[in-house]
């Protein structure tokens, strides 16, 4: 394949036994998906998904996941850090993926295979539908890139927003196994707090120092409104 590429490091998937192959497209495919298949619901698609960068402005985090099957996309909370018990981020853990020359391509023909051979287990399609959601701009490609979830191989960063944006062009996806995740992540962006966390986390909490001098300075005013009220009282 031209530039390196090879679809092991492409879409981190691993070989086991595979019955009942098609041909070498199946087997690539069945390759890239878990052992586990996702629940697909019937009549839940995708709508009004914000893009990356407006859910990163809500505070959720982004992470590349290595050593996973490509759909297996999660959304996980865990603690900011030893410094910040209270604060606790939405973590979108998506498998990392190499984007190359050839990637479209590849895509296209397992997209082809999904809705000719397996109408009902269309698990690509649905991964390439909620890429093409969380990506509208080169900010988002960025984003994806500097967390580890692209590794850009075709150097433009606009190819990757054309690719991913023109991808599902006249696929109608009813059932995303997505749904439930989808509609976890657009809670955590309407709610204000999350969007308020974000600012304070940005402002005060972007590093230990900042960190440490924010909580200094804070239980330092609480110590002078306590004297106040004492010394009122005497």
């Amino acid at each position: 394949m031209p530039n390196g590429c090879n679809w092991s490091k492409m879409f981190n998937w691993s070989i086991t036994e595979q019955p009942q192959l098609q041909h070498f497209t199946d087997f690539l495919r069945r390759s890239m998906l878990p052992e586990v298949q996702p629940t697909v619901q019937p009549g839940r698609p995708i709508i009004d998904l914000p893009c990356v960068t407006k859910l990163n402005t809500s505070g959720m985090e982004f992470k590349g996941i290595e050593d996973t099957h490509l759909p297996q996309i999660s959304l996980r909370r865990r603690k900011l850090g030893k410094w910040l018990p209270w604060f606790e981020i939405n973590e979108l853990q998506i498998p990392r993926i190499l984007i190359c020359d050839q990637t479209e391509k590849i895509f296209r023909n397992l997209m082809a295979l999904e809705i000719f051979h397996y109408p009902n287990n269309t698990y690509i399609c649905h991964y390439t539908d909620l890429m093409d959601c969380l990506i509208d701009t080169d900010k988002d490609v960025d984003l994806l890139v500097e967390k580890g979830i692209i590794v850009n191989w075709v150097g433009d960063i606009k190819a990757i927003v054309r690719m991913f944006n023109r991808l599902n062009l006249q696929i109608l996806i009813e059932n995303s196994s997505y749904y439930e995740v989808v509609k976890e992540m657009k809670a955590h962006y309407r709610h204000p707090w999350n969007h308020l966390k974000a600012t304070l986390k940005d402002v005060y909490f972007s590093n230990l120092w900042t960190s440490t001098a924010t909580i200094g300075a804070s239980f330092l005013l609480i110590l002078t409104a306590i004297q106040t009220i004492y010394t009122m009282k005497q």
